[in-house]
C-alpha cells in the first residue's frame, strides 16, 4: 500500500483507515500457511460508488499475496474498457517486481501465454490476471488452470475477486 501513498493518491489518514480496513478483511479469510490445501472460502465486500473500492481490494489483494494467496483473479465486466481501466489501476498500483502479470493493458487473458504448470508450481510466484466475464476467455483462464497438474491446483491458494459484480455475475 506503500505505492499508493508514494504515488500521491492517497494521504496518511487514508491510508491509516485502508490499512485496517484491509486487514480485517484479510482477518476473515483463511491463511494458506495456517490451512493448507484444504481450505475453500467466500466472502462479499460491498461498497457505494466511487467510495473506494477497487482501492480496497488493491490492499486486500496486496495482504493476501503476503500471506500466500499465489494467483489473484480480478473479473471486470463485459467491455474492453472496464478491463483495461481496472487493469491499468492494478498496474499502476502494484510493484510490477513483484507479479508475473498474465493480462496488460492492451490483452485479456490469453491462455498460451504463459506455461501454468511452471508459473503456478513456484511457491514464490505471485500472479494475477484481469478478465473480462465473457465465456471464452473464461474458458480460456479454466483450461489454462487445468493445464497444471493436478497437484499443483490443489496446492494453490486463489483469491478472485470480482471488481464488476452489478454486471455478468452468475
Amino acid at each position: 500500500m506503500a505505492g499508493l501513498q508514494n504515488e500521491g493518491h492517497i494521504g496518511e489518514e487514508t491510508l491509516e483507515d485502508l490499512n485496517k480496513s484491509t486487514t480485517q478483511i484479510l482477518n476473515y479469510m483463511p491463511n494458506p500457511k495456517a490451512f493448507g490445501s484444504s481450505f475453500s472460502s467466500r466472502g462479499l465486500v460491498m461498497g457505494h460508488v466511487q467510495s473506494g473500492k477497487t482501492t480496497n481490494f488493491l490492499g486486500v489483494m496486496s495482504k493476501a499475496a503476503d500471506e500466500g494467496y499465489r494467483l489473484v483473479i480480478v473479473l471486470s465486466g463485459v467491455t474492453n474498457n472496464l478491463r483495461s481501466q481496472t487493469q491499468e489501476r492494478l498496474e499502476a498500483s502494484i510493484d510490477p517486481g513483484q507479479w508475473y502479470m498474465l493480462t496488460s493493458i492492451e490483452s485479456d487473458f490469453q491462455r498460451n501465454k504463459a506455461n501454468a504448470q511452471v508459473l503456478l508450481s513456484n511457491g514464490a510466484q505471485k500472479n494475477i490476471a484481469v478478465v473480462k466475464k465473457n465465456k471464452s476467455r473464461l474458458v480460456s483462464l479454466y483450461k489454462w488452470l487445468e493445464s497444471a497438474s493436478a497437484a499443483t491446483r490443489k496446492a494453490l491458494p486463489v483469491l478472485v475477486i470480482d471488481d464488476e459484480c452489478d454486471q455478468a455475475t452468475v
